[in-house]
């Protein structure tokens, strides 16, 4: 048995030179076809009950998952949904249950009006980004897609200053472009109806409550990120919350401790972003699974030379 996780964002019809890197409604169509004629498509509580069971199969099956609770993911629900395709959509709760924009998603919107360089100059100005050590390892595991520059900046804003320092910087860019958050914030998250509607279907999964790289945490307060996130949902959605994805999922995001935070929670299994293919021996510990994004995918832009690789290893 493999089973093929892959991993979905935006989804607009606009392009943008940076910052958001959205799939069209005509792409996710190939891509699906393309998927199709591979893989047998799995929903989340078939993945738990394979899990329980230790029931695995000969089958190639492929999961949907859909990161970070944005409205416009609904459309892409509904259009997976009228072609018979199950997926996950994993929520952060902070944003929509306290109407505030998350500062990875600011940090996007910013990074569509200004440039890299304007960022890092800024960063330099303020913190000295310029003399920090970078290794370049880390900056292409967690930011495969972007630039050199584009790496330095995200990497530096998300896992280098710390969470006053990292807030101060994105909402001072943030608030030069954007007068009334909890306008933008309505727009730009699912409502509780949303939920109930996902959670009705068995395709709600959690995101944490603030969407943070929960390695980079105390235990207790990654723990209770995990906890906020669970006891929201099931309060909107009278339903428990089986499955998890972290927040960014690189290697600085997820190590083999995090999984312990799942320990007397309700969570069956949790993707990473840790690049590849998940074997049966991969669901001796389903809380570290792997995930690939959509470019890496059959259908995606990119469909890698690099993962093809992985993929013979693995068949």
């Amino acid at each position: 048995m493999k089973l093929l996780a892959v991993n979905y964002h935006y989804f607009r019809e606009e392009k943008y030179d940076a910052g958001i890197y959205p799939l069209s409604k005509k792409s996710l169509q190939k891509q699906i076809d393309d998927l199709a004629k591979e893989y047998t498509f799995i929903s989340q509580s078939e993945i738990s009950k394979l899990i329980q069971q230790q029931n695995f199969t000969s089958k190639n099956y492929c999961v949907i998952t859909i990161d970070d609770g944005l409205k416009e993911q609904m459309d892409s629900f509904d259009f997976l949904k009228q072609l018979g395709v199950p997926c996950i959509l994993y929520v952060p709760t902070f944003p929509i249950q306290f109407k505030k924009v998350l500062d990875v998603h600011k940090l996007h919107f910013v990074r569509t009006k200004m440039n890299d360089q304007e960022l890092y100059d800024l960063l330099d100005e303020k913190y000295v980004i310029n003399s920090f050590e970078f290794i370049q390892e880390a900056l292409v595991n967690q930011y495969r897609y972007d630039d050199e520059l584009s790496r330095k900046v995200k990497y530096f804003l998300n896992f280098c200053l710390d969470k006053n320092q990292k807030e101060e910087a994105i909402n001072y860019f943030f608030s030069q472009l954007v007068t009334n958050e909890e306008k933008f914030a309505n727009e730009l998250y699912m409502d509780e109806a949303d939920l109930i509607k996902l959670s009705k279907n068995d395709s709600l999964g959690s995101h944490g409550e603030k969407h943070v790289p929960l390695a980079t945490l105390d235990f207790s307060l990654a723990k209770k990120d995990v906890e906020n996130s669970l006891q929201y949902l099931k309060a909107i959605t009278k339903k428990e919350i089986s499955s998890f994805s972290y927040p960014y999922g690189g290697k600085d995001a997820v190590n083999t401790s995090t999984p312990l935070i799942f320990e007397n929670t309700t969570i069956d299994f949790a993707f990473t972003m840790w690049r590849g293919f998940n074997a049966i021996e991969n669901f001796s510990n389903p809380y570290l699974l792997n995930r690939i994004d959509t470019n890496d995918a059959p259908g995606g832009k990119n469909n890698s030379v690099e993962f093809s690789l992985i993929q013979d290893v693995k068949n």
